[in-house]
C-alpha cells in the first residue's frame, strides 16, 4: 500500500495509501533548506534500497530502513566514479543481480558493482557513438536498448559490444525523447521520438555475421606518403607489403578501412604494433594508425576491423615495418670501427702485437662472412616463405573450384576428404548432413585412416555430442586435449566407437575440429578432423578448415538446389503427362455429340435395312409355303427380286457396320494414353474421316453454325507413316479452332486440301476468320498457354 514518487522539483516522497500520509525525504534529514535531488527514476533494487537516478546529483542510494541518502556523483579524477550527474535511467537485470546499469547525459552507459561500489564507462572509445542516453530498456534475449540523441544503441552485456542503428537501418529520426520507454507483449520495445513512437521486437532484427575484410590505403612516413615502387616500400599495400623507416625518420602513419558496405561509417577499428604495444587499441571509428619515435628494430602492424553487429574480422591485415638504426649501428659502422681499432693496435704496438693484430683482422673478416650469409639466408628464408603462401592461396583457390564444381554429394565429399588429408593432419574425416526435419545428423562420408565407417547417424536430441553442439551455436568445436577441455562444449563426454568397414572399432581421438556447414545463415550440416596426437592443431589448420567448410557449403548449396530443381522438373513432366491425357479426355468429351451424331446414321442404315429384310424374309417365306411346285415356279422371278433384295440390304447393312466400327475405333484411339504406334495411313481417307468427325461434332454443340467445308486432296499424296490418333487429335484441334473463330463470321468457310512436296505429305486448313494476332504467334507452342477461357 505504500507509493514512491519522486519529482523534479519535489526530490523523493512517499505516500500510504491507507493512511493518506505523504512524507518528503531531503539529502540532509532534519534540515529543511537542503534542495531535494531533481528525481528522473527509481528502482527497488535487490538489495532491498530504492536506487534514484537524479538529473542534478549523479546516482543515489536511499535506505528505507535508515531513511539515510548515500550519494556517488561524478568527480572527473576519479576514473571508477560515475561518468555524469544527470542519470536518466537505472535498471538490474534479473539474471545480474548486484550490478546496476546506469545511463547520463554525456556520460554516456555505466556499470555499477553494489559490492565493490565502482563504476565502468561505457562511451565512443568502446562504439557507443553517442554520449546522451535517454531511455534504457532489456529485452528476453538479455540484451540492453538505448535511446539516444543519435538513434537507437543495442549492448551486449556478455561480449560489451554496441550496435547503432539510424535511419539507414529504418528510423524515422534520430532525437529521442526522456521518460519515453517501455517493454511491451510478445517482446516489443518501444521508445517515444521527437514525432511520435517508435515500436520494434529486436528478434526480427538481423545480425551481420560476415567480417568485414581490412585494407590499407595509404601510407606515410615523416608527413610524406609512400607509394608502391618507392625505396621505402616493398610490395603493395594490397598483398604483403614490406616498410622500410630510416632512423631519423623513425615515425610512420597507414590509413585503412574495413571492406564491409552494409553501414561503412559504424565500422570499428582495432590495431597492434607487434614488438611495440602491449594490448590492442580500444575500438573505435579511427581509420589511421600512427607511430613516432620508434626505436629500431623489426615490428608487424595489425589491423582489424568490426561491422555495425560487433563481429570482428581477427585475421584483418598485417604490414611488416622495419625501422632503420643508425649508420654508427650498422654491420659496416661495426667492421669499421673493428678496422680502426684493429689500426690503432697496430700503431702502439704493431711489432710486439703482430700477430695478434692478424688475428683481429681475419675475425674481423668472419664476422663480416657471417653477417652476410645470415642475411642472405633470411632474405631467402623471407623470399620462400613469401611463395610458398602464394602457392598456398593458389592452390585453395583451385581447390574450392574443384569442390563447387561439382552437384554431386558423394564427389563433393570425396573431394574434401583428398584435399584435407594432402593439407593437414586428419587421421579422422567425417562429414554429417544436417537432418532438421528428423533433428538428426547423417554421415555420409567418414574415414579412419583410409578405413570408412559403416554408414550411422546421430540423434541431435542427445546434447552432450560436438557436433551437435556445434550445429546448434553455428560455431567451431576446437579442442587439442579432449578429456581436459571436453566441458567447454559439453557437460560429459563418453564417445562410444563406432564401426568400421573392416569390422574393426574406431579409437578414440585426443585433438579435433568441428565445423558447421553453414550456407545463407542456414546450417546444412558439419565437418570434422580429429587426431590420435594431442596439440595436433593450431590456429592456421582451423582457418584452413574453415575455408574447405565455406567451399563446401557453397558446393552442397548447389547440389541440394540442383536436386530440387531436377524434382520440379520431374514434377512438371508428370504434371505435364497428366494435362495431355486430361486434355485428351475433354476433346473427346467434347466430340461425344458429334461422335453420338456420327454414329447414329449407320445405326439408322443398319435398323432400317434389318426390319426390310426381316419383312421380304416373311414374304419370301409366305411365297414358299403357300403354293405347290407349279405355282411356286410360277413366282420365280419374284422369288429372284426379293433374294437380291435381301443381298443388297446385307450388303448396306455390313457397309453401315463398318462405318460405325470405324467412328468407334476412332474414338478409342483419340482417347488411348500413352505414345501411340506408328501405322501406315491412306492420308486423303484419313483427313477426310477426321474432317467429318470434327464437323459432326462441333454441330452437334452448335446446330445453328453454317460453314462452306472446301476439300480439295491430292490424289498423289497416298500412304504415309503417321500415329493415327495423335494426328487425328492435331486435325481435331485446329478444325476446332477454326470453327470456333467462324462462328461469327458472315459468309464461313474452311478449306481443307492434302499435298505431296519435296517427299513430304502436307495438310494445309485454312479459316477466312480473322486469324491468330501477332502479339501471341510467339506463344503458339509455348506449354498450356490458351487464350480460351
Amino acid at each position: 500500500g505504500v507509493i514512491w514518487s519522486g519529482t523534479t522539483g519535489g526530490g523523493l516522497q512517499r505516500y500510504d495509501a491507507r493512511s493518506g500520509e505523504v512524507r518528503r525525504y531531503r539529502p540532509s534529514p532534519g534540515d529543511p533548506t537542503t534542495n531535494p535531488f531533481a528525481v528522473a527514476h527509481i528502482i527497488e533494487a535487490s538489495d532491498g534500497a530504492l536506487w534514484i537516478g537524479s538529473m542534478d546529483a549523479g546516482l543515489v542510494r536511499f535506505d528505507r530502513d535508515t531513511e539515510t541518502f548515500e550519494r556517488f556523483s561524478y568527480d572527473p579524477t576519479d576514473s571508477t566514479g560515475i561518468s555524469g550527474n544527470h542519470v536518466e535511467t537505472v535498471l538490474e537485470r534479473a539474471s545480474q543481480p548486484g550490478i546496476l546499469w546506469v545511463t547520463t547525459q554525456g556520460g554516456g552507459l555505466n556499470r555499477f558493482d553494489m559490492e565493490t561500489r565502482t563504476f565502468r564507462h561505457f562511451g565512443p572509445a568502446e562504439g557507443l557513438a553517442n554520449t546522451t542516453v535517454y531511455g534504457l530498456l532489456e529485452d528476453d534475449e538479455g540484451m540492453l536498448w538505448m535511446s539516444t540523441n543519435g538513434g537507437i544503441f543495442s549492448f551486449d552485456v556478455e561480449t560489451e559490444t554496441f550496435r547503432n542503428y539510424g535511419t539507414d537501418d529504418g528510423l524515422r529520426e534520430l532525437e529521442f525523447m526522456q521518460n519515453g520507454y517501455t517493454t511491451g507483449r510478445g517482446g516489443m520495445l518501444y521508445f517515444g521520438d521527437v514525432s511520435g513512437i517508435t515500436a520494434f521486437s529486436p528478434s526480427r532484427l538481423n545480425v551481420n555475421t560476415a567480417a568485414p575484410d581490412v585494407a590499407f590505403t595509404a601510407l606515410r612516413v615523416d608527413g610524406r606518403p609512400v607509394r608502391a615502387g618507392s625505396d621505402l616500400l616493398e610490395g603493395s599495400l594490397a598483398d604483403s607489403a614490406a616498410l622500410k623507416v630510416p632512423y631519423g625518420q623513425n615515425s610512420f602513419s597507414v590509413d585503412f578501412v574495413g571492406l564491409h558496405f552494409s553501414n561503412p561509417t559504424k565500422n570499428h577499428y582495432s590495431y597492434l604494433l607487434d614488438g611495440y604495444d602491449d594490448e590492442w587499441s580500444e575500438p573505435s571509428f579511427q581509420r589511421t594508425a600512427a607511430y613516432t619515435n620508434l626505436p629500431p628494430g623489426e615490428f608487424t602492424l595489425r589491423v582489424r576491423s568490426a561491422n555495425p553487429d560487433g563481429v570482428w574480422n581477427e585475421s584483418g591485415a598485417t604490414l611488416g615495418v622495419t625501422v632503420l638504426p643508425p649508420w654508427y649501428r650498422t654491420t659496416w659502422a661495426y667492421i669499421l670501427f673493428a678496422v680502426l681499432l684493429g689500426a690503432a693496435i697496430f700503431g702502439a704496438d704493431r711489432f710486439q702485437r703482430r700477430r695478434l693484430l692478424k688475428r683481429e683482422r681475419a675475425r674481423a673478416e668472419l664476422q663480416e662472412i657471417e653477417l652476410r650469409a645470415e642475411a642472405a639466408e633470411s632474405e631467402a628464408k623471407a623470399l620462400a616463405a613469401e611463395n610458398e603462401r602464394k602457392k598456398n592461396i593458389e592452390r585453395l583457390s583451385d581447390i574450392g573450384q574443384e569442390i563447387t564444381a561439382s552437384l554431386d554429394f558423394e564427389t563433393i565429399f570425396d573431394r574434401v576428404y583428398v584435399h584435407i588429408n594432402e593439407l593437414t593432419d586428419a587421421p579422422i574425416f567425417g562429414v554429417g548432413v544436417w537432418r532438421s526435419d528428423r533433428n538428426q545428423i547423417d554421415y555420409r562420408l567418414a574415414m579412419e585412416e583410409g578405413k570408412k565407417y559403416e554408414p550411422y547417424t546421430r540423434d541431435a536430441s542427445d546434447k552432450n555430442q560436438f557436433p551437435v553442439w556445434c550445429i546448434e551455436h553455428k560455431e567451431a568445436v576446437f579442442i587439442n586435449d579432449v578429456e581436459t577441455e571436453y566441458s567447454k562444449y559439453i557437460d560429459s563426454y563418453d564417445e562410444q566407437g563406432a564401426t568400421l568397414e573392416d569390422g574393426t572399432t574406431s579409437r578414440r581421438p585426443q585433438s579435433l575440429i568441428y565445423l558447421p556447414l553453414v550456407s545463407k545463415d542456414e546450417v546444412l550440416g558439419v565437418i570434422t578432423v580429429q587426431s590420435f596426437e594431442k596439440n595436433a592443431y593450431t590456429q592456421n589448420d582451423l582457418n584452413l578448415l574453415k575455408t574447405m567448410a565455406a567451399y563446401s557449403s557453397v558446393a552442397m548449396d548447389n547440389a541440394n538446389a540442383y536436386r530440387k530443381l531436377n524434382s520440379t522438373i520431374d514434377e512438371l513432366r508428370q504434371m505435364q503427362q497428366q494435362l495431355v491425357q486430361q486434355e485428351k479426355m475433354a476433346s473427346l468429351g467434347q466430340l461425344t455429340a458429334g461422335i453420338a451424331h456420327e454414329i447414329k446414321n449407320p445405326l439408322n442404315f443398319v435398323t432400317n435395312f434389318a426390319d426390310l429384310n426381316s419383312e421380304m424374309a416373311t414374304e419370301l417365306r409366305e411365297i414358299l409355303e403357300g403354293g405347290d411346285a407349279a405355282s411356286i415356279a410360277a413366282k420365280h422371278h419374284e422369288i429372284e427380286d426379293l433374294i437380291a433384295s435381301l443381298q443388297m440390304n446385307a450388303k448396306q447393312i455390313a457397309k453401315h457396320g463398318r462405318r460405325a466400327d470405324s467412328i468407334v475405333r476412332g474414338m478409342m484411339e483419340h482417347a488411348r494414353p500413352g505414345d501411340a504406334e506408328r501405322f501406315d495411313v491412306a492420308i486423303n481417307g484419313f483427313v477426310d474421316e477426321y474432317v467429318n468427325l470434327a464437323w459432326h461434332g462441333y454441330r452437334a454443340r452448335h446446330p445453328e453454325l453454317q460453314v462452306d467445308i472446301n476439300r480439295r486432296y491430292d490424289d498423289s499424296v497416298g500412304n504415309a507413316s503417321i500415329a493415327p490418333q495423335d494426328m487425328g487429335r492435331v486435325l481435331i484441334n485446329l478444325i476446332g479452332n477454326a470453327l470456333d473463330v467462324l462462328r461469327d463470321e458472315e459468309n464461313a468457310a474452311l478449306s481443307v486440301s492434302t499435298a505431296r512436296r519435296n517427299g513430304s505429305v502436307e495438310i494445309r486448313i485454312v479459316d477466312n476468320g480473322p486469324g491468330i494476332p501477332n502479339d501471341l504467334r510467339a506463344k503458339i507452342f509455348e506449354p498450356f498457354f490458351t487464350t480460351k477461357s
